[in-house]
């Protein structure tokens, strides 16, 4: 009786934002759900050996200090690194020391499949699978659902995981051309739904969970967060509410923005009539968007696809030029959301939502015809079933 070789996945990953380890989480977490985990051994890995101390602080540190900080400067870098000299460059840095600690890595523990959820990795991974002439599954999943960077596109043989229909197009008629017309085929490119955690789904009733919180029945909830980090102009936002006597319950977010929580509790004390509750980071995201009746946040992919699955208005108060803009467009453009960067035009957004039943109806109706859904375990099914390794 012939001994079936295990699989094992894996999973490569850099610290530039919760949008690259988070869908690889969540996969792992799918692929164990749906089969036996006997049978398969999953490793999720940060791509750049602990020597690489220049690369991690220049894509890890230098992707958290400019998005956050200054994001006009995270935006001018992020256009300089479409430009093909740049990209080449980029490659070469980032391949020169990633490429032989991957081989080894690979080599010593008898991988047969590898996904990559950033892009940087994914050229040294698909050099390391070369050298190494092994039939070894690759697959490239690009976790920008709407706008893309053409650095995700830079392996030509593999194949690709991507979140829209938009993004396939884009792939095969603009970043497909390498000297000469040169596109992906049509097998190349699968299209799912975006990966999400299965808690993030609407909730008819949330009596039971705004008790459990302590959080009021019968009053609007104004969600404001920004994901892990939270939300930049967060303090400059509330502190407008307050001023302009609003009336409704702010749930803040901060995530691990110590400051801007140290600061939001000081405030939340000196000025009483307005009813603010801050946390810093929670690890219950999907039951505060339940609970809300409208979220303010940021552009990032994860963050819009979590509140568009719980069918939650949203009103952006900032994105990141170029990487987010998809994003924006996306909420905008179904009519399930605004980008309004002024807190006055904001607490007038509010305002009408809550006061005109038939405004909000309508928000919510166009919410349930998006019906944003979780495409985790097709993803899963697709890696183990359809995917496997050639030797």
């Amino acid at each position: 009786m012939t001994e079936v070789k295990k699989r094992k996945f894996l999973f490569l990953y850099l610290n530039t934002g919760s949008g690259h380890i988070t869908p690889a989480l969540r996969l792992k977490d799918s692929i164990e759900h749906v089969y036996n985990k006997n049978d398969y051994d999953i490793t999720i890995m940060h791509g750049f050996s602990p020597k690489q101390k220049f690369a991690r602080l220049f894509f890890e540190s230098g992707y958290h200090a400019s998005s956050a900080v200054c994001p006009a400067a995270y935006s001018v870098i992020y256009e300089i690194n479409q430009l093909a000299p740049v990209l080449c460059v980029s490659r070469i840095l980032s391949t020169w020391k990633t490429l032989p600690y991957l081989q080894k890595y690979i080599q010593d523990n008898g991988i047969t499949d590898i996904v990559s959820f950033h892009f940087v990795l994914s050229p040294p991974a698909r050099r390391a699978i070369r050298r190494l002439n092994k039939g070894i599954n690759f697959t490239i999943i690009a976790t920008d659902p709407f706008s893309i960077h053409r650095s995700w596109f830079e392996v030509k043989d593999a194949d690709y995981v991507v979140f829209s229909q938009q993004v396939k197009d884009l792939m095969q008629h603009s970043f497909g051309i390498s000297g000469i017309q040169k596109c992906w085929r049509e097998q190349d490119i699968k299209v799912f739904p975006f990966i999400l955690s299965p808690l993030f789904k609407p909730v008819g009733d949330y009596t039971d969970l705004r008790t459990k919180m302590g959080l009021p029945l019968n009053k609007k909830i104004v969600l404001v967060a920004g994901g892990g980090e939270g939300l930049p102009n967060m303090m400059q936002l509330i502190s407008h509410f307050a001023l302009l006597d609003f009336s409704y319950t702010i749930v803040a977010v901060c995530g691990r923005n110590v400051s801007a929580f140290s600061m939001l509790t000081k405030f939340s004390k000196m000025y009483p009539k307005l009813d603010l509750r801050v946390h810093g980071f929670v690890k219950n995201m999907h039951e505060f968007i339940q609970v809300s009746d409208c979220v303010v946040t940021k552009a990032g992919a994860s963050t819009v696809m979590e509140v568009l699955a719980c069918q939650k208005p949203i009103i952006f108060s900032t994105y990141i030029h170029g990487q987010e803009l998809g994003n924006v467009r996306f909420v905008v453009n179904n009519k399930v959301g605004w980008f309004l960067r002024s807190p006055k035009r904001i607490y007038e957004k509010i305002q009408k939502l809550f006061n005109d039943d038939d405004y909000y109806k309508e928000i919510c109706t166009n919410l349930q015809k998006l019906s944003i859904q979780s495409g985790n375990e097709e993803l899963a099914r697709y890696i183990v079933e359809e995917k496997r390794p050639t030797s």
